[in-house]
C-alpha cells in the first residue's frame, strides 16, 4: 500500500503552499510551478509508488494519481539524446518571453528521479524509458549531466 509520506509530489508555490489538481489525480504542469519535490525512482518503489507506462504523447505528460501510481509516457534514448537534448534546451532558453520550458523541466524532472544505473533499469523495465545503444549506467549519467545545475525559469 502507497505510504503517501512527501511523495505525493508535493508542488509548492513560494515554499509555503502546496498546489492540488483536478481531483483524483495530480497533473504535474512542471513549466508552471515553483519548486517540484520529486524522490528518485528507488525511493518512490520502497514507499510503494507504482510507476507505469503512460500511452501518450507528448513524453512531458507525467500525471501522478491519487492511488499512488506516477505514470510517464515512454522516452527513446539514442547515443545522441545528450547532445539533442543539450540543443532543445538552449533553444528554450532563447526566448525568455516564451516560458515553456517543457524540455529542460522534463530533464530536471528525469535528474530527479534518476540517480543511478538501477534508477534506469526499473523505468526501462515499466517501458518509461527504452534505450537504442546506451547502457543504464550511460543514460542515468546522461540525466545527471543534463540537469546539473539546471534552474527552469519561472513567472514572478
Amino acid at each position: 500500500k502507497f505510504s503517501g509520506i512527501a511523495l505525493w509530489m508535493i508542488v509548492l508555490q513560494n515554499n509555503t503552499q502546496a498546489k492540488r489538481y483536478k481531483k483524483g489525480k495530480y497533473r504535474i504542469k512542471l513549466w508552471n510551478i515553483r519548486q517540484l519535490i520529486i524522490p528518485s525512482v528507488t525511493a518512490l518503489k520502497e514507499a510503494g509508488v507504482i510507476l507505469r507506462h503512460k500511452n501518450t504523447i507528448p513524453f512531458w505528460d507525467i500525471v501522478f494519481k491519487d492511488d499512488g501510481v506516477l505514470e510517464i509516457p515512454q522516452i527513446m534514448i539514442y547515443e545522441e539524446s545528450e547532445s539533442i537534448f543539450a540543443n532543445l534546451m538552449a533553444f528554450e532558453l532563447r526566448d525568455l518571453d516564451q516560458r515553456l520550458y517543457k524540455i529542460t523541466s522534463y530533464i530536471a524532472f528525469m535528474d530527479s528521479l534518476v540517480n543511478t544505473a538501477s534508477d534506469v533499469a526499473h523505468l526501462r523495465e515499466q517501458g518509461i524509458i527504452a534505450c537504442a545503444g546506451p547502457s543504464d549506467e550511460q543514460v542515468a549519467n546522461l540525466f545527471n549531466r543534463l540537469g546539473k545545475g539546471v534552474i527552469v525559469p519561472f513567472d514572478q
